[in-house]
């Protein structure tokens, strides 16, 4: 069975593409845009949504293409996270702050919006909900029973697999 389109439209892959545009926007110009500019940013957000697309679109299983991607995006934001960590934010003051993070229990920093903690929690549950979404990727890359049901190719450099609907049991058995 496919799943239906309707079932991941809330996952809102043109909304996370226009997200990213406004920030792109904010980069390259150092300011939000007026509302002449809008145009300019739905320009970068379709921009963005086409490069997802084509990222997907080449070589042999998506799930290997994005593990690719996603190990070299990761490396680039480490390196860049630390460099502005180290040049930036490194102060004594932050640093133990930090390590008072690690240790203690229930520290909450004075002046903390409590609206925008509790915000991060409730989107952390719902990411951690988003995990059974992504199961998929546990199929494609052919753990436990996903080695026998099937991947999901490319569409340019993948070969056909029929793709299991159901799933795999393995035989019942007293050895098993």
């Amino acid at each position: 069975m496919v799943t239906p389109p309707f079932c991941v439209l809330h996952l809102g892959w043109l909304g996370w593409a226009l997200a990213s545009a406004t920030g792109l926007f904010v980069l390259t110009f150092g300011r939000l845009a007026a509302p002449g500019e809008a145009d300019l940013v739905r320009i970068f957000g379709v921009g963005f949504f086409i490069l997802c697309l084509l990222i997907v679109l080449f070589g042999w299983k998506i799930e290997r293409t994005l593990e690719y991607f996603f190990w070299a995006s990761t490396i680039f934001q480490m390196a860049v996270l630390l460099f502005i960590f180290v040049a930036i934010a490194v102060t004594g003051e932050a640093l133990s702050e930090l390590g008072r993070g690690f240790v203690s229990f229930g520290y909450i920093p004075k002046g903390i919006d409590i609206f925008l903690l509790a915000g991060w929690w409730a989107y952390i549950a719902y990411a951690s909900g988003q995990n059974y979404i992504i199961s998929n990727f546990y199929r494609d890359k052919g753990y436990a029973m996903g080695h026998v049901v099937g991947y999901i190719p490319a569409m340019i450099g993948g070969k056909k697999v029929p793709v299991s609907p159901r799933g795999k049991t393995f035989k019942i058995s007293p050895k098993t």
